[in-house]
C-alpha cells in the first residue's frame, strides 16, 4: 500500500505540473497577443515555447494520474454484454497489453531523450536557439509514470477477475 500511495502522490505531482504548464501557457499566449496587437511588439519564440514545452508537459505528465483515476477512454459496449467476470478478464488482458506497449514506448522515448541530449537539440528561431532536448525527458518521465501506474493497477484488476 505504501508503494501505491507513493505512486498516487507522484502522479498527482505530474498532474499539478501539467496544470501549471497550462496556466503558464495561457499567460504567455495572452502576453504575446497583448504585445503583438497593443504594443506592436510580440514576444519572441512564443509558438516554439508553447509547442516544445507547455504542450509537452500538458500532454504527457498527467497520463499516470488519468490512469489511476481510470479516466482513459474505454469501449464498454461489449463489456456490458459479456458479464462482469469476462469483462474483468478482458480488462486484465488489456492491462498486460498496455504494460507491454507502454514499456516499449518508454524505452524508445528514453533512447530518444539520450540522443537529443547528446546533440543538445534546439529549435532555431529568429532571436535565439531554444533548447528542446529537456522536453524529451518530460516525455520519458510521463511514460515512465504511466507505466508504473499501469503496473500498480494490475493487482486491483486481478482481484476483480477472481472475485467475479
Amino acid at each position: 500500500m505504501a508503494f501505491h500511495t507513493a505512486v498516487k502522490k507522484i502522479s498527482a505531482g505530474g498532474e499539478i505540473a501539467a496544470r501549471t504548464a497550462l496556466v503558464l501557457m495561457v499567460v504567455h499566449v495572452c502576453a504575446e497577443a497583448i504585445g503583438r496587437y497593443i504594443f506592436n511588439q510580440p514576444l519572441p519564440m512564443t509558438i516554439e515555447i508553447v509547442a516544445y514545452y507547455y504542450l509537452v508537459a500538458l500532454v504527457f505528465l498527467p497520463l499516470a494520474s488519468v490512469e489511476l483515476a481510470d479516466g482513459h477512454t474505454k469501449v464498454e459496449l461489449l463489456a456490458e454484454m459479456i458479464g462482469p467476470r469476462s469483462s474483468a478478464v478482458t480488462e486484465l488482458i488489456s492491462g498486460f497489453l498496455s504494460i507491454g506497449i507502454v514499456a516499449l514506448i518508454t524505452v524508445a522515448t528514453f533512447h530518444e531523450a539520450i540522443t537529443q541530449t547528446r546533440i543538445s537539440a534546439v529549435a532555431s528561431g529568429p532571436f535565439f536557439d531554444l533548447p528542446v532536448w529537456p522536453t524529451r525527458w518530460i516525455v520519458t518521465l510521463g511514460f515512465t509514470l504511466f507505466l508504473v501506474a499501469l503496473i500498480t493497477r494490475l493487482p486491483e484488476i486481478k482481484r476483480r477477475v477472481f472475485a467475479a
